[in-house]
């Protein structure tokens, strides 16, 4: 290739070079297609580089920075899909959340209202989880309330909350 003068001094190769030089964050396909576009550009105009681009460094950044590289985001024919897996989540996460709220809120329950508060069984069948004022059936749980309903209510929650997180920025 000819050393071209360019308008700030550079010579082609030596403005080309240090344009390829400030594109070494991307990935070198994407960096020699890059640089192909832009000598076929200059072939085809006659144009110096720094003519046409300005200054090297500066031109690359624009490439660098450009979120519609390849890779950096989706497609958006597949932004639709997004959109619609968040909708989707939003009642599963109102779901999650309010089971683990209520698991939690029952500790405080048991802690307060022992003889009101538990999982009751009459006759081989649940009869009440929870609280119930006029408990029918025997509380069969006991103690093991608290560490079953923080074992399975913490997790619920924090699921719960995840999820909210996902939705919100996906």
């Amino acid at each position: 290739m000819s050393k071209l003068p360019s308008s700030k001094g550079l010579a082609v190769d030596d403005w080309m070079s240090t344009f390829e030089g400030s594109l070494s964050s991307l990935p070198a396909s994407e960096r020699s297609d890059i640089v192909a576009e832009l000598r076929l550009h200059l072939a085809e105009t006659g144009e110096t580089p720094a003519t046409a681009f300005g200054e090297p460094m500066q031109y690359a950044e624009r490439f660098v920075a450009d979120p519609r590289r390849v890779g950096a985001t989706p497609e958006p024919r597949w932004v639709w899909l997004r959109w619609v897996a968040r909708i989707a989540a939003l009642p599963m996460a109102i779901v999650l959340e309010l089971i683990g709220l209520m698991l939690l809120m029952t500790i405080g329950f048991e802690l307060l209202q022992p003889e009101d508060t538990g999982l009751f069984v009459q006759d081989g069948t649940v009869t009440a989880f929870g609280i119930d004022t006029e408990p029918s059936g025997t509380e069969v749980l006991g103690a093991w309330l608290i560490p079953a309903c923080l074992l399975i209510g913490g997790p619920l929650s924090y699921a719960g909350l995840r999820l909210f997180d996902w939705i919100r920025n996906p």
